[in-house]
């Protein structure tokens, strides 16, 4: 998770079409070979379905479902990932796990504010003016690509309570600009 250029030594392979190479390397004793659930099967180039099965990596399953952006460098971040979740989950057709990565981050909503950063250890930062803007526009997008009547009552409460925060000013001094909107 910290990148200095450090580099020990370097690896090369020299491997035909359809071999593989795996390196297992632990500072805690000996280790299990990860099992490569959905190995990719490789076959004529398609961008598309490269970027699909890449896509996979970035969502997760934890204490709440959600993407990692910005994985290595920190955990899941609330703008990175209503930014990242058009493209990792929409253009993939994993609208369900749109719905409950934005479903969680609505539950853990504060004064109008979505989660901006989620701590180790259970702290909750929130403390970005545009996280909220950017979950309002994947919502949007979620509901554009699968109606969902159920998922767009939950959002509308959402939403409306987000509206009525930035109308009369959230933490931080964020808030609508009451001259221009």
């Amino acid at each position: 998770s910290r990148d200095d250029l450090y580099c020990p030594f370097e690896l090369a392979y020299e491997l035909a079409p359809g071999q593989s190479a795996y390196l297992l390397a632990s500072s805690d004793g000996p280790v299990e070979p990860l099992q490569m659930e959905d190995e990719y099967v490789p076959g004529p180039f398609d961008p598309g379905r490269a970027l699909a099965h890449s896509a996979r990596h970035f969502l997760v399953q934890g204490p709440r479902t959600t993407i990692l952006a910005g994985y290595p460098w920190f955990t899941d971040w609330g703008r990175d990932t209503m930014i990242a979740l058009p493209g990792l989950c929409l253009s993939t057709g994993k609208v369900a796990t749109a719905r409950r990565i934005l479903s969680d981050f609505a539950s853990s909503m504060r004064n109008g504010l979505i989660p901006n950063r989620f701590e180790d250890g259970g702290g909750t930062d929130y403390h970005t003016a545009d996280a909220t803007l950017w979950f309002a526009h994947a919502v949007g997008k979620t509901l554009d690509r699968e109606w969902n009547p159920e998922f767009a009552a939950l959002m509308a409460d959402a939403l409306d309570e987000m509206r009525r925060h930035h109308v009369q000013g959230t933490d931080f001094g964020i808030r609508i600009d009451p001259e221009d909107g």
